[in-house]
């Protein structure tokens, strides 16, 4: 996370748990890349915490860049691939399940496209009033194609959340827009960072989820 590592390890057992949680309570297959979310945020986190420790002790400076990689690598490729295809696997409505299926073709795309930024931009992460920002050594010039990234890559990890059918996800999905604008209000230089955490801490709704689409089907077997 951008404030400590104490913090971004904090989460990430946290989460970890949460996510540990989630997936036993998965009933269905159809379910488990959605309920799996929690442990990659809790991976992702963890890396940070490494990148934090980096700074402040010389033996873990060696391995900044590599913790730098991975934690670019979930917040830059896997998120806008991996959140669109777990709720089309959920997806019942076939109109619906057919336009999250559109946008998880964009955001492998998007994700694709960020493993050759990875290797091409060299990222290298510093701390800025006390929070953690990743930039490229070598910028990518077009600015335009960079605005366009950025409005699909919002596009595809947040419209899924508003396009799906399964209960309490609209929710899931206008507390994660809550958090991307605190993260671009307060936090501009540092959203990949601060709007990761906060969607990590958001994941624990997925529990909730989980639970609730469990309780409804069990009644609906009942029935």
């Amino acid at each position: 996370m951008c404030f400590s590592a104490i913090s971004s390890f904090s989460a990430s057992i946290i989460i970890g748990g949460i996510g540990v949680s989630t997936v036993k309570k998965t009933t269905a297959k159809k379910d488990t890349f959605f309920a799996s979310i929690p442990i990659i945020f809790a991976i992702q986190q963890i890396c940070e915490g490494f990148i934090w420790l980096s700074f402040s002790h010389l033996s873990f400076a060696e391995f900044q860049t590599f913790f730098t990689y991975a934690f670019l690598f979930f917040a830059w490729s896997v998120w806008p691939a991996l959140l669109p295809f777990s709720l089309y696997t959920m997806e019942e409505n076939d109109q619906r399940k057919k336009l999250i299926y559109y946008l998880f073709i964009i955001g492998l795309g998007i994700g694709i496209g960020s493993v050759y930024t990875l290797y091409s931009g060299q990222p290298f992460a510093y701390i800025s009033s006390f929070h953690i920002d990743y930039a490229l050594a070598s910028p990518q010039s077009n600015n335009a194609f960079v605005s366009m990234y950025e409005i699909f890559y919002v596009l595809c990890t947040l419209a899924p959340m508003f396009i799906s059918t399964v209960k309490n996800m609209k929710v899931f999905g206008i507390l994660n827009v809550m958090a991307l604008c605190i993260s671009y209000v307060f936090f501009t230089n540092s959203i990949p960072s601060t709007w990761c955490f906060f969607a990590a801490i958001l994941s624990g709704c997925i529990y909730w989820i989980i639970v609730k689409a469990h309780s409804l089907s069990t009644k609906t077997v009942h029935i």
